[in-house]
């Protein structure tokens, strides 16, 4: 995600290209200017007459028009959606450990003891504590894995409270080789980055914080073992399967040559990569109904379903944001939408050439109509993913490292005591204005 600022009527954002919509689109624009100079060339003044009207060619026009701009704010919707079910998520599981953490400071009676006293005390409450926290932890992390199509636990590393806050995007990262500026490949400019090759090295370079790391135990459970078996393809988001294949059918695949199901359905899977956040969700759970069985959480049953309620809101929130990411826009949309600009790339010039006498102008003229709806296009294929193309997909790491500061925050969450004692320093009791009122005078007409 970008961020940016708004001074000098916002002109320093002219400045930036990483990211930016309007270099992708110059390669079309550049080909249909070209196109331009070779009609301008080739026809001939007493040929430019057929060019009555441009009404014809304007019907084309509004309903290409109206076909990007229907993507484009499906396109943002989808992101808008994206960003408010992840945030959905992450305040429901915020909710929920708050008040799991406070339900249990204060002791159960049980047959005449406490638990302090019949089940180790602060041992046991410290414990499962810890144990709460690292599991909200590593269920936000798994969920914003899912989310990036990231299947190798390796991403996942211990949070450190002197750890700096990860970067918003890429362009603040340091440069490696093979890049320009700031992690910035030359074909980032003009192409959006969506190969599995980079955006596994993205993953890497932005690991997820976890609150007491990944256990060896947990990666095992969760599958670290298949993740050396070979290269896992995360093209394929349905479902969230993984797929292997060989490099030259992954080349047709791209290209889009093949006869063969977009979905294969046939191939070697890693098992339960897709669900690494369900077998979490299964633990927090299993954790909570053992402190229970232990004699924690002392509250009423009815007030206890508050938490369960929080955890499956942040449950169906995360499906809402999978929904987005197993689920592209439509491909027969997006192939018409593609066909629609070519072909508007290639007619345009015609009608310039018709009814614009000057080379320069002409071509200038088709650079900048061609460009607009091109870079509109573009900016509908960046949002439609808010997950997964960076530099303008959500701030996942950021993301995960802000929810672990607010379980940190709880963790050290403890009220003051001068809020309990009272003195002269307190404020006066409010009183109520109908308290002033006498019965008698209420009873006054008028009163």
């Amino acid at each position: 995600m970008i961020t940016y600022n708004k001074i000098a009527w916002g002109l320093p954002l002219l400045c930036r290209l990483y990211g930016s919509a309007l270099p992708r689109s110059v390669p079309p624009a550049l080909l249909s200017a070209g196109v331009t100079a070779a009609f301008f060339v080739c026809i001939g003044d007493d040929d430019k007459g057929w060019w009555r009207h441009p009404y014809p060619f304007q019907l084309f026009g509004y309903m290409v028009g109206f076909i990007v701009i229907f993507r484009s704010n499906f396109g943002y919707q989808r992101y808008w959606e994206g960003r408010s079910f992840l945030q959905g998520m992450t305040s429901a599981w915020v909710d929920a450990c708050v008040q799991v953490v406070v339900f249990d400071q204060y002791p159960v009676t049980i047959e005449g003891k406490e638990e302090a006293a019949s089940k180790g005390g602060l041992e046991a409450k410290d414990r499962f504590r810890r144990n709460c926290f690292h599991l909200f932890s590593l269920l936000h992390a798994l969920c914003i894995q899912h989310l990036r199509t990231d299947w190798d636990l390796h991403n996942l590393r211990p949070h450190l409270p002197s750890d700096p806050a990860p970067m918003l995007d890429a362009a603040g990262l340091p440069s490696q080789e093979g890049m320009l500026l700031h992690n910035l490949h030359y074909l980032d400019v003009f192409l959006l980055r969506g190969s599995d090759g980079r955006r596994q090295i993205y993953n890497r370079r932005m690991p997820l914080p976890v609150i007491g790391g990944l256990a060896a135990e947990e990666a095992a459970v969760l599958g670290e073992e298949h993740q050396a078996e070979g290269y896992l393809e995360t093209s394929t988001l349905f479902g969230g399967i993984d797929r292997r294949g060989s490099h030259a059918s992954r080349m047709w695949h791209h290209l889009g040559l093949t006869t063969e199901p977009l979905l294969p359905q046939a191939g070697m899977y890693v098992p339960g990569a897709a669900e690494r956040a369900a077998a979490c969700y299964t633990w927090v759970h299993q954790l909570l109904q053992e402190r229970l069985a232990a004699g924690g959480l002392g509250t009423p049953a009815p007030v206890l379903a508050n938490v369960y309620r929080s955890l499956t809101l942040g449950y169906r929130s995360f499906q809402s944001c999978r929904t987005l990411v197993d689920t592209p826009f439509p491909f027969p949309w997006a192939q018409l939408v593609l066909m629609l600009l070519l072909i508007f790339s290639i007619t345009c010039p015609l009608l310039i050439v018709g009814f614009v006498n000057t080379l320069w102008l002409a071509i200038i003229l088709d650079f900048i109509i061609v460009q607009t709806y091109w870079a509109l296009n573009e900016v509908a294929r960046d949002l439609e993913d808010p997950y997964v193309y960076e530099p303008n997909d959500l701030p996942m790491a950021r993301l995960q490292y802000a929810f672990n500061k607010r379980l940190m925050a709880i963790s050290n969450a403890q009220r003051p005591d001068c809020l309990l004692a009272g003195g002269e320093d307190q404020p006066p009791a409010m009183e109520s204005p109908r308290n002033n009122v006498s019965v008698d005078a209420a009873r006054e007409p008028g009163v």
